[in-house]
């Protein structure tokens, strides 16, 4: 048979005589490709497949087991829904934002703490307006009174110069004033409640893992809330 010749002119070493097997198939063909790097990388897509199927799983129980924990700890079923807001809160805050700041600050803390004493469940805030569910009327309106006298109680411009400080106290949306008996009745931030008792539907919101509530009962709490006077509390009647 005839030389193979590369293209260098000179005899292919490996394929120089080309012997035909009887079946026809050439003796000096390449060897089939090893199913080794097929192997591997099927087994590695399959190991990435499965982590990812596994990471999903693990997702999926761990959202649900936290969902089912924020729900535990919010009241369900027949709630009391109580609706805060301070009464010309843009006005203050106009005329007084350095007092207002210590003011606003004083007032979340200190219905924070009755909420821990009442058992309520702050559900939002937005500004300086609180959202709460109780377990119960008893419960919602006790912590309603509480924080009404904490308010009047408080010192609301110990981080104003005497001047401001006089100036705040004397505005007539947080204008200190007492009774015939000398005892004091008006004091700092003016807070308006409304509370509501009903069945709204909770909801775990899970960007904030925290229970939402929706429904009627919630539109009423806000609406009888708006109702009110600062330094008032209004409750449906059950």
């Amino acid at each position: 048979p005839a030389n193979t010749m590369s293209t260098d002119g000179r005899a292919c070493v490996a394929c120089a005589e080309r012997l035909e097997s009887p079946a026809g198939s050439s003796l000096c063909s390449e060897p089939p490709p090893s199913p080794v790097p097929i192997i591997i990388i099927g087994s590695v897509a399959g190991v990435l497949v499965l982590a990812g199927v596994i990471f999903a799983l693990v997702f999926v129980y761990h959202r649900r087991t936290r969902s089912g924990k924020v729900m535990r700890e919010a009241p369900t079923g027949e709630v009391a829904l109580m609706f805060t807001d301070v009464q010309s809160s843009t006005l203050l805050w106009d005329k007084y934002p350095d007092g207002m700041s210590y003011a606003l600050d004083l007032h979340n803390q200190l219905i924070r703490h009755q909420l821990t004493e009442y058992k309520g469940y702050e559900v939002k805030t937005l500004g300086d307006a609180f959202m709460v569910a109780f377990p119960n009327a008893s419960l919602a309106l006790g912590c309603a009174m509480q924080i009404q006298e904490e308010l009047v109680a408080q010192n609301w411009h110990e981080t104003l110069d005497e001047e401001r400080a006089i100036a705040m106290s004397e505005e007539p949306a947080c204008k200190t004033e007492t009774d015939a008996s000398g005892r004091t009745i008006w004091n700092g931030l003016r807070v308006r409640m409304g509370i509501n008792i009903g069945e709204p539907e909770p909801v775990v919101n899970k960007a904030m893992w925290r229970v939402d509530y929706f429904g009627p009962p919630v539109n009423l709490a806000a609406r009888v809330e708006s109702k009110a006077c600062g330094g008032q509390t209004l409750i449906t009647e059950a």
